[in-house]
């Protein structure tokens, strides 16, 4: 782990992709293996009283190597009540030209399709989309962090944030003023990279995720499972 993490804490995922590329490209038995891989990432603006409720208003996505393939403003179908431009990012001026929420959500199940979904706390990503995906082609960097060190533990009482995984395990700095859809989805896919092999194996046994057990991976609330999360569809 030591020559794949920078040494300094950095804020670009550029380095890292170069070099995990770079060497991809001298095991070129692998490179078809990886083609149907994807990162996904969503902002959100508040909508209905006091902004409490989520509506999608940017989605990314990223390939394997780290390249977008997409990155759209998308106009919520309710009005919005805060775009907490602080966390996510959105100001008004961003969603003037934003595309429709039913074009967008068509060309990301296009994306999707057939491909590994890497992402953090993808359930909120999923329920703002209104799509589902199965469990077999979600690779949650939030579910799986303990493959990231035995610091993360198997069961926190809370789940390690993205920010927190990418500082610790990468040694980069992501989300110092505020959230950028593309950088956590190029956050997300390195972390997996670098377990990819122990992440693969430990699905092939069979290997549950720490929250599957009275845990729930949608928002990571200990007190009930996906199934009656409030955040799922």
């Amino acid at each position: 782990m030591s020559e794949y993490r920078l040494s300094q804490p950095r804020q670009s995922t550029d380095a890292l992709f170069n070099y995990l590329n770079e060497k991809l490209m001298n095991n070129p038995d692998k490179l078809s293996v990886n083609e149907r891989c994807v990162a996904i990432d969503c902002e959100m603006v508040g909508v209905g009283y006091g902004g409490k409720a989520s509506a999608l208003a940017r989605v990314s996505i990223v390939n394997y190597y780290g390249i977008k393939l997409m990155d759209k403003y998308v106009k919520p179908k309710r009005v919005i009540t805060d775009y907490r431009t602080l966390y996510s990012g959105i100001t008004p001026k961003h969603l003037e030209n934003a595309y429709d929420f039913e074009e967008v959500k068509r060309e990301v199940q296009e994306l999707l399709e057939g491909n590994l979904i890497v992402g953090q706390s993808l359930g909120y990503d999923f329920c703002a989309l209104e799509l589902e995906r199965p469990d077999t082609m979600i690779r949650d960097t939030s579910c799986y962090y303990y493959l990231f060190g035995d610091k993360f533990g198997r069961r926190p009482l809370k789940k390690p944030s993205l920010k927190v995984l990418t500082r610790e395990v990468l040694g980069l700095d992501i989300q110092q003023w505020t959230h950028d859809s593309i950088e956590d989805a190029r956050a997300c896919m390195l972390l997996y990279r670098l377990k990819q092999d122990e992440w693969e194996t430990a699905i092939a046994r069979g290997q549950k995720m720490p929250l599957d057990i009275g845990g729930c991976y949608v928002c990571g609330s200990l007190g009930h499972t996906k199934t009656y999360c409030p955040w799922r569809r």
